[in-house]
């Protein structure tokens, strides 16, 4: 399948692997008279994994009501295991805020216990506030249903 190229307002190109992956800025060249778009050398990490940004557009952040809905998709879709774990598991919206939002608050028990870290509690407060804050700008509706979306494709063809 070739990958998905579309050009913002402002001319920048954007390109991504296909439906489920995430817009990635390209660059546009000309070779023997055809249009060749590719990926800065910048955005390709030594270990071949992409430096990702999100596309501003209309409806928020790559199609999902803002960035911060838009990272959580894709960290819980972008793994296997998390992302079976999160439907198998978290049967409603408040449930999967409640389980990423214990992740963080036990992640922070262990980081405020470990000297080897040398985060002040000041600093660590700084840190948990601001997760925190992006955690509730969550759309976790809309993640519930875009981690379901399978389900009912499945009911469609079973039909």
């Amino acid at each position: 399948m070739p990958a998905q190229v579309k050009q913002d307002e402002s001319g920048q190109l954007w390109v991504r692997k296909d439906a489920q992956s995430c817009w990635v800025k390209a660059q546009r060249t000309f070779q023997n008279g055809e249009l060749i778009v590719h990926l800065p050398p910048e955005k390709v990490l030594p270990d071949g994994s992409i430096v990702i940004e999100a596309m501003p557009d209309e409806s928020g952040y790559n199609g999902w009501t803002n960035y911060e809905t838009w990272a959580v998709n894709l960290h819980l879709s972008n793994d296997q295991y998390t992302y079976n774990q999160a439907r198998r598991y978290y049967k409603t919206a408040d449930e999967l805020k409640e389980w990423l939002t214990n992740c963080w608050y036990g992640l922070k028990d262990e980081i405020g216990e470990a000297d080897k870290f040398y985060i002040s509690p000041a600093i660590l407060g700084l840190l948990s506030d601001l997760l925190i804050a992006s955690l509730q700008s969550v759309n976790w509706y809309e993640i519930y249903d875009g981690l379901h979306s399978e389900d009912e494709l499945e009911d469609d063809q079973s039909a």
